[in-house]
């Protein structure tokens, strides 16, 4: 069984990582600041938004012909990607949940981030041996 960057799951799964990354940037906004509370504001909530969807574009372009013609684009904004998503947990240090201790989210945060990193690796890779289909 071939994995491609055309894979039906693949796909699924980018769209999922995209929608579930973007919704970390609103919440790592408001918790910028450790048990700071700031007044979010609708225009504050949309640009964390918008600069999400700019920073995460790679996954986007990997979806796309466009993207997988002209890989060594694609492959600069994945990196841009990676770090992105990667230091999307670190800019909220307080501890967004009550379910969870400070040393509970610590851990958390720790696997997240590098679960992140590693699926944008792995699409990265993906993009990398991807044959056009012309």
């Amino acid at each position: 069984m071939k994995i491609r960057i055309t894979d039906a799951r693949i796909q699924k799964s980018m769209k999922g990582f995209f929608a579930l990354i973007i919704g970390f940037y609103p919440l790592a906004f408001m918790y910028k600041d450790e048990y700071q509370i700031i007044p979010l504001k609708i225009e504050g909530v949309l640009s964390s938004l918008f600069t999400g969807v700019i920073l995460n574009s790679g996954l986007l372009m990997a979806l796309t012909n466009f993207g997988l013609r002209w890989k060594k684009m694609t492959i600069i904004m994945l990196i841009l990607s990676a770090i992105s998503s990667w230091f999307i947990f670190y800019l909220s240090s307080a501890n967004p949940t009550s379910t969870l201790s400070n040393e509970g989210w610590y851990h958390l945060r720790q696997w997240l981030s590098f679960s992140a990193l590693g699926f944008i690796l792995i699409i990265m890779v993906l993009v990398g041996r991807h044959k056009n289909e012309n």
